[in-house]
């Protein structure tokens, strides 16, 4: 910002100047979008793999001496989640 503003006055806060300036913020306004998408994109695939996990754990359970009260309530919160995780709307009656 101040090596900004002292090449502005060095240049007498020409047009150059402030197109400079412009393009400057426009690419790092760019890069700052494209980290946060790269965020997104990355724990909406971190929340993908963790809903085939507990959901091969519920196949898993079903295999094992667990209650199946355990397995439905395993199985309803990796629906649930899974609808949430789509943008699915659920409708009440």
């Amino acid at each position: 910002m101040l090596v900004w503003l002292g090449l502005g006055l060095l240049t007498g806060f020409s047009d150059t100047w402030l197109t400079a300036g412009s393009a400057v913020m426009s690419v790092v306004i760019v890069m700052l979008v494209a980290v946060l998408e790269n965020a997104q994109r990355r724990s909406d695939q971190a929340i993908q793999r963790k809903l085939e996990i507990a959901d091969a754990l519920a196949d898993f359970m079903c295999e094992t001496n667990v209650e199946q009260q355990q397995v439905d309530e395993l199985r309803a919160a990796v629906g649930i989640e899974h609808r949430e995780s789509t943008g699915a709307v659920s409708k009440k009656a």
